[in-house]
């Protein structure tokens, strides 16, 4: 009898621990989920950089938009030897275009290697890199309403670009219905590989600014949000696309005062 209360007692001990409630659950598969979520969207680690404050609005108009980053600042960060000429565009965002050159290509790469590349394989070896002591930056400013949470490109997976494909199937077929069979089959299989193509381009990138993606197109960009302005920076700089991600993320830093 004594040895039967005592296994009682020690099963009632064992079970005495609450059981998680139904928010504690919830909130533990969220946590869980969000970490999943970060190391599956974040595929480039970057050094931190917030925006949090900073008024880009200030310089979104062509007076001001080249005394975003001053030219002392470029000199400083890539060991730029002589002159630097910016060039203003206002074509809905405000653009300032910045351009110099290294007196060698030697020089370039010296001057602008990080010693952090990320490989983008051949995309990382965009021509004009590879061959020129030419280097320029680009920073654009433009008004957006998109939020953290859908500015970052969605990266669709196989059954929704399945189902773009069909929808862009029946859209192209339907506008040109003139067109020869097999020219319209040329044209179809362009634009689907043209589709899946850009679903590959952008990489969410995490603790910089709002948001944030580097984007492969046109030579590579960085994408930011930071409150209501869409922040673009694109350099073409170091001699290889991968590298630059470093580059753009270290002038946003700089233009933020960080």
């Amino acid at each position: 009898m004594k040895k039967s209360v005592m296994v009682l007692i020690v099963l009632l001990l064992m079970g005495c621990g609450e059981a998680p409630t139904a928010n504690q659950q919830s909130t533990t598969k969220q946590t869980a989920n969000n970490k999943t979520s970060q190391a599956e969207s974040s595929q480039l680690n970057t050094p931190p950089v917030s925006t949090q404050g900073v008024d880009f609005s200030a310089y979104m108009n062509k007076d001001s938009i080249c005394g975003i980053l001053s030219q002392d600042a470029l000199h400083q960060m890539f060991n730029i030897p002589g002159e630097i000429t910016t060039e203003v565009e206002h074509s809905g965002a405000v653009t300032c275009r910045y351009s110099w050159s290294y007196k060698t290509l030697k020089d370039r790469k010296q001057a602008t290697d990080n010693g952090k590349s990320y490989d983008f394989g051949q995309a990382s070896k965009y021509s004009a890199r590879a061959i020129s002591n030419e280097a320029r930056l680009i920073i654009s400013l433009s008004a957006t309403e998109k939020t953290a949470v859908n500015f970052v490109p969605e990266i669709l997976n196989q059954a929704e670009i399945e189902a773009q494909i069909e929808q862009l199937k029946a859209e192209t077929t339907d506008r040109n219905q003139s067109m020869d069979h097999s020219e319209l089959e040329k044209l179809l299989e362009k634009k689907k590989q043209s589709l899946i193509k850009k679903n590959q381009l952008n990489t969410a990138i995490d603790h910089v600014g709002d948001a944030a993606y580097w984007t492969q197109i046109a030579g590579g960009g960085l994408h930011v949000l930071a409150g209501q302005v869409h922040v673009y920076i694109s350099p073409l700089i170091a001699t290889e696309m991968g590298a630059d991600v470093e580059n753009a993320v270290a002038v946003l830093a700089r233009m933020v005062g960080q």
